[in-house]
């Protein structure tokens, strides 16, 4: 499945899309809420890697002690802590700020909304 515009957190703000891109917005029909529980779960020690409508990569690294890794396709790169909510993601990242952003599961793959522009992301497990 080609990664189309998707789970790019605010904390992503500095990772931002062109006022004029177009980009989904809304969760597939099909999508499921998980549990702040059933969400750490299904991220702790895992890696994923997503692709927003700007179409600069991220390669995202959740550990199972809360902290988190971030590498773009242009260079950037960021590190911090995460934290799960009941259907929602929040990252503390060191240079690109803060956020807490909804997310849903369909299967495996993992969408989320930002709160920056409202932009779906989704993000494939590596």
């Amino acid at each position: 499945m080609r990664l189309v515009p998707a789970l790019a957190f605010a904390a992503f703000a500095p990772l931002g899309l062109a006022q004029t891109a177009t980009f989904p917005t809304e969760f597939p029909p099909d999508a499921v809420t998980p549990s702040a529980d059933e969400l750490r779960s299904r991220l702790a020690g895992q890696v994923f890697r997503a692709v927003p409508a700007d179409g600069n990569g991220w390669r995202v690294q959740f550990q199972a002690n809360g902290f988190a890794f971030i590498d773009t396709d242009r260079g950037a790169r960021d590190s911090g802590k995460w934290r799960t909510e009941d259907g929602r993601l929040c990252n503390d990242w060191q240079r690109f700020g803060s956020a807490c952003d909804e997310v849903r599961f369909v299967g495996e793959v993992l969408h989320l909304k930002r709160s920056r522009n409202g932009e779906v992301v989704t993000f494939h497990r590596r």
